[in-house]
């Protein structure tokens, strides 16, 4: 049997990392190029708290993306997360290696640079 206490344990467990993202974007200095890598530390701590079962964390991330995608998700987070040197020379982020990362920075440049010769 599942008790209430132990739903409430889990919600606040998987809010939590989201919740932090949320209170650095609310903060006073700027955080574009923590954004990208915040979301993404969240969803990873999500799915550890499942243990990665993805009938529990799927749907969590789902609901995620899609709010993501319409409303903060641009090729200009990417780029201030790629071009944010903390998390560029830190051994645990991944931001140089994604593909959605360099995919935004390719963007934005060909956005800046339209002209090839430059």
């Amino acid at each position: 049997m599942i008790l209430f206490s132990d739903k409430v344990i889990e919600n606040v467990t998987f809010t939590e990392p989201l919740v932090k993202v949320l209170r650095m974007m609310d903060g006073e200095k700027p955080t574009m190029g923590y954004i990208y890598e915040g979301m993404d530390r969240g969803k990873e701590a999500i799915k550890t708290f499942y243990k990665g079962n993805e009938s529990k964390y799927l749907p969590i991330w789902q609901i995620i993306d899609s709010r993501w995608d319409r409303q903060l998700h641009s090729q200009l987070h990417a780029t201030g997360a790629y071009l944010n040197l903390s998390l560029f020379y830190n051994e645990g982020s991944s931001i140089q290696r994604d593909p959605e990362v360099m995919r935004g920075v390719m963007i934005c440049i060909e956005k800046m640079f339209p002209d090839q010769d430059i």
